[in-house]
């Protein structure tokens, strides 16, 4: 009677114990996945204040050269008068 009751014990710590390893297994699972989107997420942000800062200073070149002043319709304008003055 008391070996039943020794081995049942047994077998109970051992479903026990190996319940607690699993939850242990998930928790960690769930942390890692955590982490992957919060940095997933970091990344992305990242992306777009780069992009943001690379528009940024592309605005800001163009204005400097006066791509607004001088643009392609202008230029060639431009260069057509030359052409006709030239002739």
């Amino acid at each position: 009677m008391l070996r039943e009751e020794e081995e049942e014990e047994k077998v109970v710590a051992e479903v026990t114990e190996e319940e607690e390893e699993e939850e242990e297994e998930e928790e960690e699972e769930e942390e890692e996945e955590e982490e992957e989107s919060e940095s997933e997420s970091e990344s992305a942000v990242a992306a777009a204040v780069a992009a943001a800062a690379a528009a940024a200073a592309a605005a800001i070149v163009a204005e400097e050269k006066g791509a607004e002043e001088w643009g392609p319709r202008k230029k060639r304008t431009k260069r057509k008068k030359k052409e006709r003055k030239e002739e």
